[in-house]
C-alpha cells in the first residue's frame, strides 16, 4: 500500500481517464464521422497510457525522496518515504517505473517511425527529476514545470493518434480539415490543464509554507507571504474563469450545447474558490482549497465527454 500511495494512484487514474476522454470522446468520433479508421489499436493506446503514467509515477516517487525533510514538517502523519519505505528502496522503485516509461516511449516511437516522439519520455522524466531536486525550490519555476508536465499529457495523446495514421487516412483527415479542427480542442483543453494546475500548485505551496520555509524553498508564499499569494491566486482564478466562459461561448456557437453547459459546473467551483479567497471572516482551509482546484480541473476536462452528444 505504501508504494501505491507514493505514486499517487488517484492522480494517475485521473491522468489515464483524461487521455481516454480525449481519444474516445473527441478524436475517434471525429475520425469515424469522416470515414477515417484510427491507426492505433486499443492495446497500443493502453501501452501509451502505461508509458505516460509510469513517467508521472516516477516523478511522484523522486519528489517524495527529495522532500523527506519538508514532509517531516508538512505531512508528518502521512510520510511514507523514510517510514514505511526506505530511501534506498524508493530510489530503486523510481528507477524501475521511470525506465519502464522510457522504454515504452521508445517502443511506441519505433512503431510510428518517429524518434522524436520517443524523446518526449526521457525529457519529461528528467524535467520531473530536476523539478524535485531544484526547480520546486525556486519561485514560480517549479509550479510552471508541473503545470507544463500535466498539460503535455493531452498533447502527447493527440500527437500519437496523428502519427499512427497511415498515409491515406492522414490525407483524408487533411482533406476534411480534421487535424487543425481537433487540435483547436486539444490546445484549448491543454491551456486549461496548464493554467488550472499552475493555480493548484500555488495553493499547495501555501498549504506547505511551514515546511518549505524551514527547508529554504523560495516558493511564492514564502517570498511574498500568504496575503499576497491570495491576491495573485484570485487574479489567476478570475483569468481562468474568463477563459472558460469564452470557451463555453465558442462551444455554444459551434453547436456543442451539452459540453458548453457542463462547464457551468467548472464555473460554479471557480466561484466557490473565489468566495473563499476573498472571505475575511474565517481562515482558509488550504487543503480544502487544493481539493476544490482538483474538482475544477477534472470537471473542466470531463466536458470532453459531452462534446459529441
Amino acid at each position: 500500500m505504501g508504494y501505491l500511495r507514493i505514486i499517487r494512484w488517484p492522480n494517475l487514474l485521473i491522468m489515464a481517464m483524461v487521455m481516454g476522454c480525449l481519444r474516445f470522446f473527441l478524436v475517434l468520433p471525429q475520425f469515424h464521422h469522416a470515414g477515417i479508421i484510427e491507426g492505433s489499436s486499443i492495446m497500443l493506446f493502453i501501452l501509451l497510457v502505461a508509458g505516460v503514467i509510469s513517467i508521472a509515477a516516477g516523478g511522484y516517487v523522486i519528489n517524495d525522496v527529495f522532500d523527506i525533510e519538508i514532509d517531516a514538517v508538512n505531512h508528518r502523519d502521512s510520510q511514507i518515504v523514510g517510514n514505511e519505505i526506505s530511501i534506498e528502496a524508493a530510489r530503486k522503485f523510481y528507477l524501475i517505473v521511470s525506465s519502464i516509461g522510457i522504454l515504452i516511449g521508445f517502443y511506441l516511437a519505433y512503431l510510428v517511425s518517429n524518434f522524436n516522439f520517443g524523446l518526449i519520455f526521457p525529457v519529461m522524466a528528467a524535467l520531473l527529476y530536476y523539478y524535485s531536486k531544484r526547480y520546486k525550490r525556486q519561485v514560480i519555476s517549479g509550479n510552471i514545470v508541473v503545470a507544463f508536465a500535466s498539460a503535455m499529457v493531452l498533447v502527447v495523446a493527440w500527437n500519437f493518434e496523428i502519427l499512427m495514421l497511415n498515409a491515406d487516412n492522414e490525407q483524408l483527415a487533411n482533406d476534411h480539415g480534421l487535424i487543425p479542427f481537433i487540435s483547436r480542442f486539444v490546445y484549448a483543453y491543454t491551456f486549461f490543464a496548464f493554467f488550472s494546475t499552475l493555480i493548484r500548485e500555488i495553493v499547495k505551496d501555501v498549504e506547505d509554507i511551514e515546511g518549505d520555509s524551514a527547508s529554504g524553498c523560495l516558493t511564492l508564499p514564502v517570498l511574498a507571504g500568504v496575503s499576497a499569494s491570495k491576491k495573485i491566486l484570485s487574479v489567476l482564478v478570475l483569468l481562468l474563469m474568463t477563459f472558460v466562459a469564452y470557451w463555453q461561448y465558442w462551444l455554444w456557437v459551434k453547436g456543442y450545447i451539452y459540453g458548453s453547459g457542463f462547464l457551468f459546473l467548472t464555473q460554479f467551483v471557480g466561484i466557490v474558490t473565489l468566495v473563499k479567497l476573498f472571505s475575511r471572516k474565517r481562515p482558509i482551509n488550504w487543503h480544502l482549497m487544493s481539493n476544490l482546484m482538483k474538482v475544477l480541473m477534472v470537471s473542466g476536462i470531463a466536458s470532453i465527454v459531452l462534446l459529441n452528444f
